[in-house]
């Protein structure tokens, strides 16, 4: 059995809080009295409670996408799962979006954390080290574009059903990382 990290412990705690609460009413105090832990713990590792939220987005997409290559799924596969995931998590989502002065720089960081993803994996798709600078910035144009419909989606309450979404985002690749992802 694996053990939780402090991270995911405060994360945890923190999305537990989520659930009633308004994100912008929650302090640090908060999240680490919730579970236990000091502010100090808390500091240890996070800057700020945006910190954590990147963070625990990123390690969310990482797992999907790792999971995804570890078990031969297709970049649809993965895709429609992310969706899935948001889609499950859309209560958090929107409070997220809605509760914080963030919604420019949750976009930021879900383009980013995207496009690095998607580089990742159209380098395991063709086993080269680098690629290609116009794919990274597709792949970049690409990420910001769905990022900000994902926001748009979630705060709609999901009024399409996750599988459509994966079904338009991968009909918007670019035809070159189409070529590379989805063969």
């Amino acid at each position: 059995m694996k053990r939780m990290t402090a991270k995911e412990i405060l994360a945890a705690s923190f999305k537990e809080l989520a659930q009633d609460k308004p994100i912008n009413k929650i302090t640090v105090q908060d999240i680490a009295g919730n579970c236990g832990y000091s502010p100090a713990t808390f500091y240890r590792n996070f800057s700020d409670k945006f910190d954590l939220i990147a963070w625990d987005y990123a390690t969310s997409c990482r797992e999907i996408v790792n999971q995804s290559a570890a078990e031969g799924r297709s970049w649809q596969e993965t895709v429609a799962e992310a969706c899935r995931h948001f889609q499950a998590n859309q209560d958090y989502m929107r409070n997220l979006l809605r509760n914080t002065s963030g919604r420019d720089s949750f976009v930021k960081y879900e383009s980013a954390i995207d496009a690095e993803l998607m580089s990742q994996a159209i380098l395991r798709r063709t086993g080269e080290t680098d690629f290609d600078e116009d794919l990274r910035r597709m792949a970049t144009i690409y990420s910001y574009g769905t990022a900000q419909y994902t926001c748009e989606w979630l705060l709609s309450g999901c009024s399409l059903p996750a599988d459509k979404v994966a079904e338009l985002f991968i009909e918007a690749l670019p035809e070159k990382v189409a070529a590379i992802l989805c063969s």
